[in-house]
């Protein structure tokens, strides 16, 4: 009996070691499980807590210390629909033609007006400057004749060196004045000189001296003194009008007449084309070829050429404003003329009548045909809200003691940029040097702008 229990108990203790190994494996699993669950809770978590931190931070960073609503002030302003283009200046032209070759010194400045018959420039062949010299030569030699011929007292001597100072003197300066085209002080100096030399005649008394050389000098004299009124001619105009020394070639054929000749073809082949400008830098002229010319009228014409749709909105005897670029002016204008529809195309004719005398030597320009002109209270067409082109009304958000008020306005006029508004509720409207919201997108009635 006694074997028996402890066998039987032996079995017992065996079974028990078994069953209690299999519980700590069934632990341990049971352990890893929950060690994994945990982690993937705390993946989920810390992925929620990333996104979290990505998605809202920043907007609470900006909440507390940014300004994500930008603001600007309303000022006065002004703002206009324009046409930008090229023009070409047509006029009524009188041509100057040079009587030899040579250089031309102008009278006048560079579109002055001038009266029918007004001397415009003075020719001089190119051996003008040389017969002056000539002549002064002979004058020299024709004193040292005189001189020489008769003694004179030694009282005057003194007085005929000075006379002799005085006549180098002046021939230089008159041969200066020649050589830089002075006419006007040549002349004068000649005259002069002319005074100095009887004077100086007189005191030697031989004034009418029948010496046969020196008459001889008085013959060559007189020969090239005529032969230098042949070398100088004065130009005049037989017409007023604005006078022009800047000739390009196109005098001909861009007459106020043939204006209805000009193609879209025509039009652009003269844009492209380099001028031909003979302006007074090197003032010469040419025989039978025009130095000068006269524009008869005061009006001159501005031909442009553009789509005939962009000019569709002009008519014969339309009134347009128009910027001259060239000279930044701006000029009322009538519309003279205006083609049929060319290929596309439209070529239109301005008549003008102011500043043409600062165009007396352009041909080619740049303009803007000014289609309306708006001024007032200006605000960015991007910060307008609600925009009724029908009714030209809109909303604005102005900011009032830190709070969004959104106003509605009246479009007075506007481009890509800008309009100009006017307010529609004299106790709910809007003002010089309010401030208003740039972007208003999203933004409510009463909400808080921080600035």
């Amino acid at each position: 009996d006694s074997y028996e229990r402890d066998k039987s108990a032996g079995k017992s203790k065996y079974y028990k070691r078994r069953v209690n190994k299999s519980t700590d494996k069934e632990n341990k699993r049971e352990r890893e499980a929950n060690k994994n669950r945990r982690l993937k809770r705390g993946r989920k978590t810390s992925i929620i807590i990333v996104a979290f931190i990505i998605i809202y931070i920043p907007s609470l960073f900006k909440w507390f210390y940014g300004n994500s609503i930008s603001t600007a002030i309303i000022y006065n302003g002004k703002i206009e629909d324009s046409i930008n283009t090229d023009a070409l200046i047509v006029r009524n032209e009188v041509k100057i033609e040079a009587p030899f070759d040579g250089e031309y010194i102008p009278i006048y400045e560079e579109g002055e007006k001038v009266a029918a018959n007004s001397v415009i420039a003075t020719v001089l062949k190119e051996s003008a400057s040389g017969i002056l010299n000539e002549v002064n030569e002979i004058n020299k030699r024709i004193i040292f004749a005189k001189q020489k011929n008769n003694k004179v007292s030694g009282i005057f001597n003194s007085d005929i060196e000075k006379l002799d100072n005085e006549i180098g003197y002046k021939i230089n300066l008159l041969i200066d004045d020649i050589n830089n085209n002075k006419m006007e002080s040549a002349t004068r100096l000649k005259k002069e000189i002319d005074n100095i030399i009887q004077k100086k005649a007189i005191i030697i008394g031989n004034e009418q001296s029948n010496d046969v050389y020196i008459q001889s000098l008085n013959e060559q004299k007189d020969k090239l003194e005529k032969q230098m009124s042949q070398s100088i001619e004065e130009k005049s105009t037989p017409f007023s009008g604005i006078v022009s020394y800047s000739v390009d070639g196109y005098e001909d054929f861009l007459r106020p007449d043939a204006v209805k000749d000009i193609t879209p073809d025509l039009f652009n082949k003269l844009m492209s084309e380099k001028e031909e400008n003979t302006e007074k830098v090197s003032r010469k002229a040419s025989m039978g070829k025009p130095f000068a010319k006269i524009a008869k009228d005061l009006e001159v014409y501005l031909v442009i050429c553009k789509d005939a749709e962009t000019l569709n909105y002009i008519n014969e005897d339309d009134v347009v404003l128009i910027r001259i670029n060239d000279i930044n002016k701006v000029v009322q204008g009538i519309v003279d003329y205006v083609s049929e529809d060319q290929s596309g195309k439209k070529v239109v004719s301005l008549k003008i009548d102011k500043y043409t005398n600062e165009l007396s030597a352009l041909r080619k320009l740049n303009i803007d045909l000014i289609k309306s002109t708006y001024e007032g209270l200006l605000i960015p067409v991007r910060s307008l809200l609600n925009v009724n082109k029908t009714r030209m009304t809109a909303n604005v958000v102005v900011v009032k003691t830190n709070y969004a008020s959104i106003r509605e306005v009246l479009i007075e006029g506007y481009n890509s940029e800008y309009a100009v508004i006017t307010s529609l509720n004299p106790e709910k409207g809007v003002s010089l040097y309010d401030t208003y919201v740039i972007n208003p997108k999203n933004i409510q009635d009463g909400q808080v702008i921080s600035q």
